[in-house]
């Protein structure tokens, strides 16, 4: 068949490979896996010339498919035996014929323990991979949550309130593992990671550096960072491969994960990596040092980040005007409260806090299109600012515009404080589709 052919027998597999590929799809393709190396997937079949069994695999996977020919009812012998020691909890099947030691053929990939550590970090020689393998693909993301039921937009909340307008205090967490914070950064490129090292130590944090995805996996295994500052192109294994192993693992699915990017950019994209790939941070290339710092110590302290943060001096004559327009929503007076907010933001237009509390004094005052202008801006100034997104997907619901609505709703899902309204967020969305 012009591939090269395995004799499923002499073969030990290590359980884990499993968890790349559904098992239904595994069964109703009748592809067995093998061994995930190097960002490939070796995997048997009884027909290599089934393209659109191993492109499917490629894509459920995330992984280059390298196809093995093996015997098919052999295959599907052993596929059934793996699922059930799978569910047994062993974390290898072996061949019957399968030598001890590292001669269980080529393929073998070394057996670590389940105790020692549960993401691929080994690497173990193999032969040259036959060509014409589809290229990888990025995996799919996870099924929409079903529906609860219908439920009705939160109010505009008032205004001044939960508004922390003029300073924010950012602290580490007093519980932490180490005197310092270990942080590992993983990049390509050495003048890159001399700068995020340089920010971060003087942050008072303990760095580890990584020049390409495999180092990182064996530091993560080694020295098990509090957190990682990772890019997302790397010359081996991609950073997305990274996050999805470290999300999958029993063991570090909890370290928090800052993407830094040059390639793939956009709200969706990073909304997309937060939700499927469950990064804390989402960077894009050039970045800001203050931004990268900022998101490291969120991620450390368990906070929300917000990719920009509001400007949150305003001048001493903003400040005044700000205080004299609360004082006036507070006796009642709306319009002598626009007119001091307006003039504020006329003094501070670059204020995303200015900008959001006139937007909600429009609306309450039922200038919708007015209140909807100045969210805009406000995000645009600030776009996580989740307060402006879900006030700004309220408004656009509210005037019937369900196209505009459900894109905010959906920026305001990837920034929601909490999981409570993340729910609520998505039964909306599902009521509005």
């Amino acid at each position: 068949m012009g591939t090269a052919a395995i004799d499923l027998d002499q073969l030990v597999i290590k359980l884990n490979v499993f968890q790349l590929v559904p098992e239904d799809v595994l069964r109703r393709l009748h592809v067995l896996p093998l061994l995930d190396q190097n960002a490939q997937l070796s995997v048997a079949v009884s027909d290599p010339g089934n393209a659109s069994a191993i492109d499917e695999v490629a894509f459920r996977s995330g992984r280059k498919v390298i196809p093995y020919v093996a015997d098919e009812d052999r295959i599907a012998a052993v596929m059934e035996e793996c699922f059930v020691a799978r569910r047994r909890g062993d974390y290898q099947w072996r061949g019957a014929r399968a030598p001890r030691g590292e001669g269980a053929m080529a393929l073998q990939d070394a057996a670590v323990p389940p105790d020692d550590d549960d993401i691929p970090l080994t690497i173990v020689p193999g032969t040259e991979p036959p060509r014409g393998a589809p290229p990888a693909q990025l995996p799919s993301g996870d099924a929409s949550p079903a529906a609860r039921g219908p439920a009705a937009p939160p109010p505009v909340p008032e205004p001044f309130e939960g508004e922390n307008s003029f300073a924010r205090v950012r602290m580490l967490s007093d519980v932490t593992k180490r005197a310092r914070s270990r942080v590992l950064v993983v990049d390509d490129e050495p003048v890159i990671r001399q700068i995020l090292k340089q920010g971060l130590t003087q942050r008072g944090m303990e760095v580890i550096e990584a020049g390409t995805g495999m180092e990182a996996l064996r530091l993560i295994k080694d020295r098990e960072p509090d957190a990682i500052v990772l890019d997302a192109m790397l010359p081996d294994v991609h950073g997305f491969d990274i996050c999805k192993r470290l999300r999958e693992s029993r063991r570090y699915h909890h370290v928090p994960v800052v993407m830094v990017t040059a390639v793939y950019k956009g709200w969706r994209m990073a909304a997309d990596m937060k939700e499927t790939y469950g990064v804390h941070a989402y960077i894009e290339k050039p970045f800001d040092l203050r931004d990268v710092v900022r998101a490291v110590d969120d991620a450390l302290s368990g906070k929300v980040f917000s990719a920009r943060p509001p400007n949150e001096e305003f001048s001493s004559d903003a400040k005044r005007l700000y205080a004299e327009a609360s004082e006036a929503y507070r006796k009642g007076d709306l319009d002598v409260a626009i007119s001091g907010m307006a003039s504020a933001v006329a003094l501070d237009p670059l204020s995303a806090s200015l900008r959001h509390q006139l937007g909600l004094l429009y609306a309450q005052r039922g200038h919708d299109f007015a209140a909807i202008q100045e969210l805009e801006m406000a995000i645009d100034l600030d776009p996580a600012r989740f307060q402006s997104l879900r006030n700004l997907a309220i408004l656009f619901q509210r005037r019937g515009l369900r196209r505009k609505a459900c894109e905010m709703w959906e920026r305001a899902l990837s920034n929601a404080p909490d999981d409570a309204t993340r729910q609520e967020i998505r039964d909306i969305l599902l009521q509005l589709f």
